[in-house]
């Protein structure tokens, strides 16, 4: 199954990557607003907007190096097939799917193998998509046991150092998969199930972080990390100025200076400004007249909570 087709699916059920949202819905034991925004994408009220980025052109450029050995060992190996759960589905009312990046079905088994290329470690890696790998776990199952085969599911990681244009060899692990009973997401598709009998949705203009692509979820929450230490950093640096201003107030210091930096006290005064406000409000036409259009270019504002 292309790319394209695998979007497709995300209408109508919920698959692989939607396993930590179930899972913190069966925890919470409610829907949050963005996992209403996830079930309205997959009733079809909501359009999620497609994210190409870096990290994921080159997951894919990966996948398919991976799948090439694979084929090499297996050469009825499949790449991106789609299973979805009858049993499932038809118990909670929506499609319950997955699309294992690679499987082989062998005289006796069924494997599935699950890739990720990413810079975190294999340890960081898997423990991370232990939910996904359960989700993944739990279909298998099903389809080997219909098949009279045993199920088998291997963790395929690639550790990504630089978006190098080479394969290296060295990076590549692959290893057995021990996950979470699938009894974690139980609740989940109960409660899932019986929000989709009469939901009710209003469209909204903000999408949340929760539907994006997790390699951009990861970007996001680097960038929140950054904010919490500048905000500490400029609490840190408020609280010197004010210790500072009382230091050199009182001892009569007007200038201190070191290698990085110099502080320079500056003495109380009265400053003067244009009330823009009150001159529009008193002098419209005038304020009109010199009132100068000019073309700006789009931007984005970061507001902290």
């Amino acid at each position: 199954m292309t790319k394209t087709e695998i979007k497709k699916t995300r209408i109508g059920g919920l698959g692989s990557s939607d396993a930590r949202m179930v899972a913190k819905i069966a925890k919470n034991g409610c829907l949050s607003d963005s996992d209403r925004q996830r079930i309205a994408i997959m009733l079809g009220i909501e359009e999620k907007p497609e994210f190409s980025t870096t990290a994921t052109e080159y997951g894919n450029y990966i996948e398919d190096r991976v799948f090439e050995i694979i084929k090499q060992k297996y050469p009825n190996a499949v790449s991106n097939p789609f299973y979805q759960s009858e049993e499932l589905s038809e118990k909670y009312g929506f499609g319950i799917f997955n699309h294992i990046d690679y499987e082989v079905e062998i005289k006796d088994k069924l494997i599935w193998i699950e890739n990720k290329a990413t810079k975190k470690t294999l340890d960081e890696c898997y423990f991370e998509y232990q939910l996904q790998l359960s989700w993944h776990n739990m279909l298998l199952r099903e389809k080997a046991q219909k098949l009279g085969k045993k199920p088998v599911l291997l963790f395929s990681h690639y550790f990504v150092d630089e978006y190098s244009e080479y394969f290296i060899d060295k990076n590549y692990t692959i290893k057995s998969v021990f996950t979470p009973e699938s009894t974690v997401f139980e609740k989940g598709f109960e409660i899932i199930s019986e929000s989709i009998k009469d939901f009710k949705y209003d469209k909204r203009e903000t999408l949340y972080a929760d539907n994006l692509p997790v390699s951009l979820q990861d970007k996001l929450f680097n960038i929140a990390e950054c904010f919490k230490r500048i905000t500490e950093s400029e609490k840190q640096i408020e609280n010197f100025k004010e210790k500072m201003l009382v230091l050199m107030s009182n001892s009569n210091v007007k200038s201190i200076q070191n290698d990085f930096f110099r502080i320079n006290l500056i003495n109380e005064s009265i400053t003067s400004n244009f009330d823009k406000k009150l001159f529009e409000t008193e002098n419209p036409e005038l304020a009109k007249k010199y009132t100068r259009q000019s073309k700006r270019k789009a931007f984005i504002t970061i507001k902290t909570f």
